[in-house]
């Protein structure tokens, strides 16, 4: 949701799609980018459930995927970048190796994050790669 301010002085928002896994509204990066002014969460969903035709219908800049969601993997993000390559994907992970930071690179993700990272890192991290740049931590 865009906030008043940003309405007043004509600034559009980053928009956002979230997959992930929880049911709640009240948790995740979703609720977590609740509080970001420049920041709008413009669609949620589960891996395998339309996310390729919320992101063609909503258009996002970036695309958050929590890889700790059952059926996020590779192939997903290789889905979702051929179906909107004008977005940015930023991975969420326990961990990730050298080896899939590579393949993930390849598939043209914009960062990747540890699910632990302070919730300020993950607007920062939005923000870069919305830029063009690359955020990574993991």
């Amino acid at each position: 949701m865009i906030s008043f301010v940003n309405f007043l002085l004509g600034r559009v928002p980053i928009r956002v799609v979230v997959l992930d896994d929880r049911s709640g509204a009240d948790d995740g990066p979703a609720a977590t980018l609740r509080c970001e002014n420049d920041i709008a969460v413009v669609g949620r969903s589960g891996p395998g459930r339309h996310i390729v035709e919320l992101i063609r219908k909503v258009r996002p800049d970036v695309v958050v995927v929590d890889l700790t969601a059952p059926g996020a993997r590779l192939a997903t993000i290789a889905r979702l970048a051929a179906s909107c390559p004008e977005a940015s994907v930023l991975l969420l992970a326990p961990a990730i190796g050298p080896e899939h930071m590579e393949a993930a690179y390849q598939l043209g993700i914009g960062g990747c994050l540890l699910d632990n990272s302070k919730a300020e890192d993950l607007g920062k991290a939005i923000r870069r790669i919305a830029r063009g740049e690359q955020a990574n931590d993991a």
